[in-house]
């Protein structure tokens, strides 16, 4: 699926007659591209703590041995289920294609990702006398991202540029220290921008939703389950690049003598420089936050890895929050 939508217009005209013109441009880009996505997520039963259906068996990290409630093996009893586990469960979808096995891409989902770009071009230009001309240049594009999500792993992305310059221009022969026939230009840009990303759970209060405490409450934890779909952003909690700052100074001088022509300029860029805060699920440094659910693996398969997710006996070791 592709949906794609460009508009705009342009507008320009005389500010001061015959020495004053100004002209603004807006394009906007609207783009939703849908991508096919195959996970592999818990189904119903065991998300309720029910793994009946796998002969692997399920140890209960209550007991230390084989998980048996009313006489059925591999179902842990209600009271030990954990209360966050549960909640925890409930944003996993229910699985939705037919005759897939249990926990192996038995969830599929069209999911778009949402582009939304505006562009701002500004300019005024103002003329001295007949050869000496200054304008100014407005430039501004914010776009802002909606990456595919199937749930809970939703990340924005949004960007700012704003570039501002101004040229000078003089070549009126007597009115300047240069040799007749010559003519100076002189541009100066200002350029500031910014790259903002979050995770679907940044900034919410879903934590409290759930009661899972320990943590930071800014922050969805990041819930990660040997062969299957994990819950919350693995790559990064938010990464906020701002402002990114670049400037350039130019001056060019060009002449005429006899048939020749000479041009002559200097050009100057300070070094780029910007400021990154960087909040990564994993947290290599205190000045990185993470909020995070460790499961214990009590069997090598996906279901014993959830199984120990639901029950209380693990409440303890996953609420974890590494960082300041």
């Amino acid at each position: 699926m592709l949906r794609y939508n460009l508009f705009g217009g342009s507008i320009g005209g005389p500010i001061k007659k015959n020495k004053t013109q100004f002209f603004f441009t807006y394009e906007g880009r609207r783009q939703t591209t849908g991508t096919t996505k195959i996970l592999s997520v818990p189904t119903p039963a065991e998300l309720t703590g029910d793994f009946s259906a796998f002969s692997t068996p399920i140890i209960d990290p209550a007991t230390g041995v084989q998980a048996v409630y009313n006489g059925k093996k591999n179902v842990l009893p209600p009271s030990e289920l954990d209360p966050v586990g549960s909640k925890l469960a409930a944003f996993y979808p229910t699985p939705n294609v037919p005759g897939a096995t249990p926990n192996i891409n038995n969830f599929q989902a069209n999911d778009p990702a949402t582009t939304i770009v505006n562009a701002y071009v500004a300019r005024i230009d103002h003329i001295f006398r007949e050869k000496d001309r200054v304008f100014g240049h407005f430039l501004g594009q914010p776009d802002h991202t909606l990456p595919p999500v199937s749930f809970l792993l939703l990340e924005r992305i949004t960007t700012a540029a704003c570039r501002i310059t101004t040229t000078t221009t003089h070549p009126e022969p007597g009115t300047t220290p240069f040799p007749r026939r010559s003519s100076t230009n002189w541009r100066v840009t200002y350029t500031r921008r910014q790259g903002l990303s979050y995770s679907g759970g940044a900034n919410t209060t879903l934590d409290a939703a759930i009661g899972l405490v320990g943590v930071n409450q800014s922050f969805f934890p990041t819930i990660s389950l040997s062969g299957l779909e994990p819950l919350g952003n693995t790559s990064q909690q938010e990464r906020l690049q701002s402002p990114i700052t670049s400037n350039e100074y130019v001056d060019n001088l060009s002449f005429q003598h006899g048939k020749h022509q000479y041009k002559a300029g200097l050009e100057w860029r300070p070094p780029t420089t910007s400021t990154i805060t960087s909040r990564p699920p994993v947290a290599p440094s205190p000045s990185t936050i993470r909020a995070s659910a460790r499961m214990p693996r009590w069997e090598p398969s996906e279901s014993a890895a959830w199984a120990s997710c639901l029950c209380k006996p693990c409440r303890d070791t996953y609420p974890r929050y590494e960082g300041q």
